[in-house]
């Protein structure tokens, strides 16, 4: 009897985005070719950053169908385009760890999004069993695009720093035995 995958893996990204993020335009930055946002259901309207040319426009083209768009550059170069107070959400998932400056580009996020509106943030977990007994050879250790390392403390102090409250940050979110953390956090500012 073949059980289909799909029955077993759940689309964290997605149920989170369901549950915790207000419709209207989100947006996704690091968004590669846009599949993440394109599986989004259609009362969200997909937006991204994405510094590859041929990345950005798949990702313009697939977007551009339901609303949405996508600007080609860094992120710090990007945000600016955007209108302060646009987006109900912003996804950053595999994507601080890329980022010279996360303080910066969590700042220029935070500007782009409506008050009290929410950004999910997916990043490797620096503290987590496996990077200390791999050592060197820790699945997180990407050299030379990763850039960034982060604890929990680490990475909550910098949300706060940059302006969020963090709301959902749990042992669940960030088990010591997982190699990814992930933190859901709001824009405090309004």
């Amino acid at each position: 009897l073949a059980i289909p995958k799909k029955l077993f893996k759940r689309d964290k990204l997605v149920s989170w985005v369901r549950c915790h993020v207000q419709p209207g335009p989100v947006l996704d930055v690091g968004c590669s070719g846009g599949h993440t946002l394109e599986r989004l259901p259609a009362h969200y309207v997909p937006f991204g950053i994405e510094v590859s040319q041929q990345l950005a426009s798949l990702a313009d083209s697939r977007f551009a169908q339901r609303g949405g768009r996508v600007v080609q550059g860094t992120a710090t170069a990007a945000l600016p385009q955007f209108q302060d107070g646009f987006f109900t959400g912003v996804i950053m998932t595999s994507y601080l760890e890329h980022e010279v400056n996360p303080r910066a580009v969590l700042e220029g996020a935070r500007k782009t999004m409506q008050a009290r509106a929410r950004l999910i943030v997916k990043v490797p977990n620096y503290a987590s069993l496996n990077r200390r007994v791999r050592g060197g050879r820790w699945c997180g250790f990407r050299f030379p695009d990763h850039v960034n390392y982060f604890t929990p403390p680490l990475l909550t102090r910098l949300l706060r720093e940059a302006g969020f409250r963090v709301i959902r940050f749990g042992l669940s979110d960030r088990m010591p035995t997982s190699d990814n953390m992930w933190l859901l956090a709001e824009n405090s500012s309004g």
